[in-house]
C-alpha cells in the first residue's frame, strides 16, 4: 500500500509539473533572454532616457503637476534592468544578474544626481503635495508594484514590449528617485528617507515577481530542486519583511480614512432635520497633537454652544481628543457679502474636503519635513499660522540648517512665522583666529543666524563674555584682548536689534589645565548667554 501511495505521489508531481511548464511551451527562452541582456544593458539611449525622465520629473513634483509626472514615467527605461535581474536570478546567471544591477544603479545615481542639481539651481525649494505623496509607501503601494512586476514580466515572455510603459506609469520608478534627489539638495532627511523606501520597495518587488513569473514560463526549470526551494524561500522572506513596516502604514492611513468619515458623519447628525447646509468639512491628522476638524456651516441662527456640543460628540465617537474649528454663517450673509469672495470661500473648503492629497496640507507633518526635524520637535499652532522649534542642542551647523531652512519656509508659505526655543541650551561659541580680535566672514554668518536665533525665541538682551588663550603677555593684555573679542559680538548683535553687554575674562578658572586638555584654541572665543528667555509658547 505505501508503494501504490508513493506511485500516485510521484504521479501526480509529474502532473504538476507538466502543467507548470505548459505556458512556456511555445517561448523561445534563449531569444527572450538575449533581448533583455541588450535592453537592460547600459548605452547612450539609456543614460539620456534617464537623464530626461528624471529632469522632466523633479520639474514636475516642484510644479506640483501630475501631467508632468507621469510625462516622466512614460519614457523612464528603468524598468529593462530590473525586470532582466529577475530573469536572471530564475536561471541563476550571475554575469546578467550584475549587468542588470549596475545599469540600474547607474541609471539610479544619475537620476538622483540631476534631480538634485536642478533643484538646488532652482528658486522653488519648498514641499509641495505630489512631493510629500511620495514619502509615505504602504502595503498597497508593495501590491501595485507585485502586480505591474507580473505585467511587466509577462509582457517581456510574450514579446510585448509596449506593455512596460504601462507597467512604468503605474510603478513610477522615477518619480521616487527624482524625490531622493530632492532630499539631498535640501538636506531633507525624512524626504531622502521616505522615497528611498518607495523606490526600494518597488525594485525589489517587480525584480522578485519577474522572477517567479519567469519560472513559470520555464525559464531555470532544469536546475536542483534544492535551489529552486532556496529561491522561493529567499523571495518569501523578503516579501515579508517588507510587508510589516508597509503593513503598519497602510493601518494607520486607513485609521485616519475611517476617522475622516466618522468626523464627516457626526458633522451631518449633527445638523440633520435642519435648514442648515454644511458647506466644508476638513480633517488633518497630526503624530503630536490631537486631530483636528474643521468645518463651515450656512445656518438660520448663530448657536454659539454648538462647537462645544459639536467637539463632546466627536471626542465620544473617536474615543480620543478632538479639536474642532466650527465656522457658522448665517445663511442671510450670502445675500449681503460680495457674492464673488463667498463663492470662492465655499470652493476653496469643498476642494479642501474632496481632494486627494487635500490641498490644505498637514503643517506638522510639512513643517517636520521643511526643517528636517522629527514631528516630536515641531509644534504647529495653525489658527496663529505659527511654527515652534524645539530642536535640543544646537551646533554651528544645525543653526545654520534652522535659519536657511525658516527663511524658506516663510518664503514659500505666506502669512506664517518660525519661533525657537532655546530651553536654556547654549548657542554656539564664535571662534576667532589666534592672536586676533576681528571677526571674520565665517563668524560673522554665524552670528547673523545666532540672532536670527535670538528673535526667534524673543530674546531681547545678551550677555557677551569674551576670552583670550594664555599666548598673551601678560594677565592686562589678555583681559583687553577678550573684552575687544566680547565687544565686537556685542557690536553686531546690537546693530540687529538685541540689547548686549560685552565682558573680557582673563584667566578663567582652571584655564592653564583646560588649555593643557583641550588646547589654547579653546579660549579664542566668546560666549553668548540670553538674560531674558523666550515668550511662551
Amino acid at each position: 500500500m505505501v508503494t501504490e501511495l508513493r506511485s500516485r505521489i510521484a504521479e501526480a508531481q509529474d502532473t504538476v509539473g507538466r502543467w507548470l511548464r505548459l505556458p512556456g511551451r511555445h517561448i523561445a527562452h534563449d531569444a527572450v533572454m538575449k533581448q533583455l541582456a541588450e535592453d537592460g544593458s547600459f548605452s547612450l539611449r539609456y543614460g539620456m532616457m534617464t537623464a530626461l525622465s528624471s529632469a522632466i520629473a523633479i520639474l514636475g513634483l516642484l510644479l506640483s503637476s501630475p501631467a508632468v509626472v507621469i510625462g516622466a514615467m512614460l519614457i523612464s527605461p528603468l524598468m529593462s534592468p530590473i525586470i532582466l535581474s529577475g530573469y536572471a536570478l530564475t536561471t541563476l546567471d550571475r554575469g546578467l544578474a550584475l549587468r542588470g544591477l549596475l545599469t540600474l544603479a547607474a541609471g539610479a545615481a544619475m537620476a538622483v544626481a540631476l534631480a538634485a542639481a536642478l533643484v538646488w539651481l532652482s528658486p522653488l525649494k519648498e514641499l509641495t503635495p505630489e512631493i510629500v505623496a511620495r514619502t509615505r509607501p504602504n502595503f498597497f503601494d508593495l501590491l501595485v508594484a507585485v502586480f505591474a512586476g507580473i505585467a511587466g514580466a509577462y509582457a517581456v515572455a510574450q514579446h510585448k514590449g509596449e506593455g512596460l510603459v504601462g507597467v512604468a506609469i503605474a510603478t513610477a520608478l522615477m518619480p521616487p528617485l527624482a524625490v531622493v534627489g530632492f532630499g539631498v539638495a535640501t538636506w531633507n532627511w525624512a524626504v531622502f528617507s521616505g522615497s528611498a523606501g518607495l523606490f526600494m520597495t518597488n525594485l525589489l518587488a517587480i525584480g522578485l515577481t519577474a522572477s517567479v513569473v519567469a519560472r513559470v514560463f520555464g525559464f531555470g526549470v532544469h536546475h536542483p530542486a534544492g535551489t529552486t526551494m532556496w529561491q522561493t524561500l529567499s523571495i518569501v522572506v523578503v516579501f515579508g519583511v517588507l510587508s510589516i513596516p508597509l503593513g503598519f502604514s497602510l493601518s494607520r492611513i486607513a485609521r485616519e480614512a475611517v476617522e475622516t468619515a466618522t468626523v464627516r458623519k457626526t458633522i451631518e447628525n449633527f445638523y440633520a432635520g435642519s435648514d442648515n447646509q454644511i458647506y466644508g468639512v476638513n480633517v488633518t491628522f497630526s503624530e503630536t497633537a490631537p486631530v483636528h476638524a474643521e468645518a463651515l456651516v450656512m445656518v438660520r441662527k448663530v448657536d454659539p454652544g454648538a462647537e462645544r456640543r459639536l467637539q463632546a460628540a466627536l471626542n465620544a465617537r473617536l474615543a480620543e481628543p478632538v479639536r474642532l474649528t466650527l465656522s457658522q454663517v448665517p445663511i442671510e450673509a450670502k445675500r449681503t457679502v460680495d457674492a464673488q469672495a463667498f463663492d470662492e470661500l465655499t470652493r476653496r473648503l469643498t476642494a479642501v474636503a474632496s481632494a486627494r492629497p487635500p490641498v490644505k496640507p498637514d503643517w506638522a507633518r510639512i513643517a517636520a519635513l521643511a526643517f528636517g526635524l522629527p514631528l516630536l520637535d515641531i509644534s504647529v499652532d495653525e489658527t496663529h499660522r505659527l511654527v515652534a522649534l524645539h530642536p535640543g542642542p544646537l551646533d554651528d551647523g544645525k543653526l545654520q540648517a534652522l535659519a536657511k531652512a525658516s527663511k524658506a519656509f516663510t518664503a514659500a508659505h505666506a502669512g506664517w512665522s518660525v519661533s525657537l526655543r532655546l530651553d536654556g541650551q547654549p548657542l554656539p561659541a564664535i571662534p576667532f583666529a589666534s592672536g586676533s580680535s576681528t571677526l571674520d566672514d565665517p563668524a560673522k554668518a554665524m552670528l547673523a543666524d545666532i540672532a536670527w536665533a535670538l528673535h526667534a525665541a524673543n530674546v531681547k538682551a545678551v550677555a557677551i563674555t569674551g576670552f583670550s588663550d594664555s599666548a598673551v603677555r601678560n594677565a592686562r593684555a589678555g583681559r583687553a584682548a577678550a573684552l575687544k573679542r566680547a565687544q565686537g559680538v556685542a557690536a553686531v548683535l546690537t546693530e540687529a536689534g538685541i540689547a548686549a553687554t560685552a565682558e573680557g575674562v582673563y584667566p578663567a578658572p582652571d584655564q592653564r589645565q583646560i588649555e593643557r586638555d583641550l588646547g589654547r584654541e579653546h579660549f579664542r572665543r566668546a560666549e553668548i548667554a540670553p538674560v531674558s528667555g523666550p515668550a511662551p509658547q
